[in-house]
Parts: C-alpha cells; structure tokens; sequence
C-alpha cells in the first residue's frame, strides 16, 4: 500500500491555505479503516464538531468507494466561516481530475454539490464556495505542515493552527473560560497554543495520537495544569458521568505527557473505545443547539470584521437622506461573511421592498436561517440585535468600543427571536428593548450571549441587564 509521508501531503493543499482557510481534515482513503472512521466520525459531528455540515455518512461512503476506483488518495476539508455548519468545501489531488468532476456532478453524491479542477485538485462544495477558492490568494503556513507531521501514519488527521486574527477574536468572544473547563483567562489558550494536531485509526482498532505545540516549556506545563483541572471540573458535572461512567478512570488514562514545549497524548483501542462508544450513540442530541451556536458565532465574528473596518458596528438599518430605513444589519454584514456577489446585487439606495431588492429574499444566506427550517420558504430569519437608547445598537449611529463601557464581554448583541418574532431577512426589523422586557419574544428558554458566549441558556432576570452597553 502507498502511503504518502505526513510532510509531503500538505503541500499538495498548501494553495488553499490562506490567512482565513485552513487544510483540516486530512483522510488517507488507501487505508482500509477509512470507510467506518468517517461513517462513525458523519454522526458525531453535527452536536460535537460541525464537521460535516448536512453530508451524511452514507454519501461520504460512496465517495471513497468511487474516488478509490480513480485512484484519488488523499481528502482534505477545508474551512472558512462562511462554509461552517453548512456543506464543507472538500479538497481532492488528483491527476483525473475531468473523471472526478464528472462523478460528483452526476447527483450521486450530495444534491447540492458543484466540483471544479483548481490547480491539482478538485474542489467540491457549494458553488459560490468553489469560485472563491478558484480566486483565493495563498498565503505561507508552514506551520500546518509541521502539525500534519506530529501526528504520525494515521488515517486521519486533523489540525487547527489559529491564525491571528482568529486569536484575537476568540480572546474578543471567550475572554474568560467556562468554570466547566477550570475557569480562568482565555489568553492561555489563544497565546500559548500554537496549534493542535490529532492524528485517527479508525476501527476495529481504533487509536488516538494527540499534540499540542505551546509557545515555550513553561507554558507547556500551564497549559498540562490547565488540562487537568478542566478534566476534574468535567468529572463533576452530571453529564460527563452519565455518558462516560466511570469519569475519572478515563481522565487518568488519557493524561497528556508533556516533552519540551509539546504536550502529547497516545489512546490506545480499548480507550478510544470506552470514549467514542457513548458518544456515538448519542448520535445528534444536541445538532440543532450547535447549529444556533455556530450562526451566533459567524455573524459576532462578522460583527467585529465590521468594526475593524468602519471603527463602529452597524446600525439596526441603513437609512436615506430622510431617515428611511432601507436594509437591515444583515444585508450589510454580507462582504464580512464572503458573501460580496450576493451585496452587490443589491441596490443600496433603495428599501427592501423595492422589486431590485425583494427578488433577492431567496437568496437568504444559510447564516441566518431558522435551525428547524422554519420560514426559510419566505425568507424570514430569527436573528435579531436588541435597539434601545443603551444597547450596541441605539439606532441612527454606529457604535464603538469605547462607547461599550459596561464591556463587551458583558453585553449582548445577537440573539434568537422566537418564531412569532422572526422578520425577513432583508428587512429593517428589530427587537425593541424595554426596562420591563421579558423572555416572551425570545426564542427558546432566553438568549443567547454572541461577544461572551455562555454555555446555557439563561433567564430573562439575567440576560436584561446584559442588554445595557453603559455601566
């Protein structure tokens, strides 16, 4: 069997590496454990990882067993925040490359799938995802090689090695860590790792090979401390020990050994089988809250490219020369989600119900869809930002960080209207904030923190205050 070196297969991806994309996962399809570590890997994504979007594992089943027959070897997923929790892009070497198109665009894969040779490869994704990886600058990240590398002769990979941007944003959204996890400042984390690569056998003997790279030797050993008091901290927490009883025995043997300025961790079958049997069976329990999740996060991070460019956040709308709104947040949010094709469509200086803009309400981008589908035929979205004389979005004018004096890590910006509340997505609407507001319009069990993110939804006598951007 062919088996090409950890070193040599990133660089046949390297040219959608870029300061946003990363080449992560990667799957050495000639391994004959292939097919049940990306079948068993399909069902634990959606609640756990968000790995693979809507592709189930039957479709991914049939991809191997074809692209085995054209000889293709190697599989990469690659992401940007604009792909997350929808169809991945997924990145195939190949020297047949018309044949490959060929397969995927006959519909015997996923409905949705465009595949086109950039390079090499072939990228395969949503179209719009494809035409922006054709287009994409490379950009120099020898440190993901180096990641793949760590990992040893696994069959599957998987690296994140953070750009800046994403630290600083992850300080932004997380500056404090859940009590869960051991509390304590995020810095540790988005400065003292610099990346993490975990490298997978499949069954029947499944195996874990772990590594993280830390900036030096004495934060390695931080970071091994910080380890192990979030591992006691999830031992007390009812979950962990319903799914994994007994906790503690599993969190003894999975320990990372530190080498250097490298923490290491090495779990052999009969663990990754105690670990992922639980799990598995859990199968999508929790897919939809992470789908919520995942949105909030996208459009915080979109919030803040915002910011860095105009200084401000949005206003709740844009507005003529009269004070009309015309169209919401969202539509102006787009350039900062990847989505400049569809904003330039729009014509700016007019409402939202003008006919240029009203036949672009379909188009309505995944980001912003409800999680169970519902009014997505019509366009409607449930994610709103409060407005209110003291809240992130005063109306009229945008504003700044140093307007946020009560924090942002203490103020609310996005949340999830409940079904009654959901507006079209092109719409100036919002959610009116009151000193006597309650949870009614809100979706769910109450809302949700975009700039600190909360692991549990909250009450309505907890988030009020949150809404406040004075101290």
């Amino acid at each position: 069997m062919l088996v090409e070196t950890p070193t040599v297969a990133p660089r046949r991806s390297r040219r959608f590496s870029t300061t946003r994309f990363t080449p992560s996962p990667h799957l050495d399809l000639t391994r004959p454990d292939a097919d049940e570590l990306t079948a068993m890997l399909a069902t634990l994504s959606p609640p756990f990882l968000g790995l693979l979007g809507d592709v189930g594992g039957k479709d991914l089943k049939n991809m191997i067993a074809a692209m085995r027959t054209l000889g293709t070897k190697d599989f990469y997923v690659v992401y940007s925040y604009s792909d997350w929790g929808k169809h991945p892009v997924f990145v195939l070497p190949t020297s047949r490359a018309k044949e490959v198109v060929e397969w995927f665009q006959s519909g015997k894969f996923h409905k949705d799938t465009h595949a086109e040779p950039v390079g090499s490869s072939v990228v395969i994704g949503i179209k719009d995802a494809c035409v922006r990886y054709r287009t994409v600058k490379p950009a120099a990240r020898p440190e993901i090689a180096k990641a793949f590398a760590a990992t040893g002769d696994t069959t599957a990979r998987f690296v994140v090695a953070p750009t800046a941007a994403a630290r600083r944003c992850f300080e932004e959204l997380i500056p404090t860590l859940p009590k869960e996890l051991g509390g304590g400042s995020s810095i540790l984390l988005t400065r003292g790792v610099q990346w993490f690569a975990v490298g997978l056998d499949g069954p029947p003997k499944m195996a874990l090979h772990g590594v993280v790279l830390s900036s030096d030797e004495a934060t390695a050993v931080k970071l091994q401390e910080w380890m192990s008091t979030a591992a006691k901290q999830l031992g007390k927490t009812g979950d962990s020990n319903q799914i994994w009883p007994p906790f503690d025995p599993i969190v003894a043997a999975a320990k990372p050994t530190r080498s250097g300025d490298r923490l290491v961790m090495k779990l052999d079958s009969e663990l990754m089988t105690a670990l992922m049997k639980p799990l598995v069976g859990k199968g999508q329990f929790a897919g939809n809250t992470k789908k919520v999740q995942d949105s909030l996060k996208r459009i915080g991070l979109a919030m803040h490219y915002y910011l860095d460019k105009y200084k401000a956040f949005p206003t709740p709308a844009s507005y003529d020369k009269q004070g009309k709104p015309l169209l919401s947040w969202r539509v102006h949010l787009l350039p900062f989600m990847e989505q400049d094709n569809l904003y330039k469509q729009f014509a700016l200086d007019q409402p939202w119900d003008t006919p240029q803009n009203l036949k672009l309400i379909e188009k309505m981008p995944a980001v912003y869809r409800h999680v169970g589908g519902v009014g997505e035929a019509m366009g409607k979205t449930p994610f709103v930002v409060p407005v209110g004389k003291d809240t992130i979005f005063p109306g009229g004018k945008g504003i700044g960080i140093r307007d946020i004096t009560d924090g942002t890590s203490n103020t609310i910006m996005v949340l999830e209207a409940a079904d009654a509340s959901m507006v079209t997505w092109t719409r100036p609407g919002r959610l009116a904030v009151r000193p006597q507001a309650t949870a009614s319009r809100v979706g769910g069990q109450g809302a949700t923190h975009v700039l600190r993110l909360v692991r549990r939804w909250v009450g309505a006598e907890v988030y009020r205050p949150r809404f406040r951007r004075k101290r």
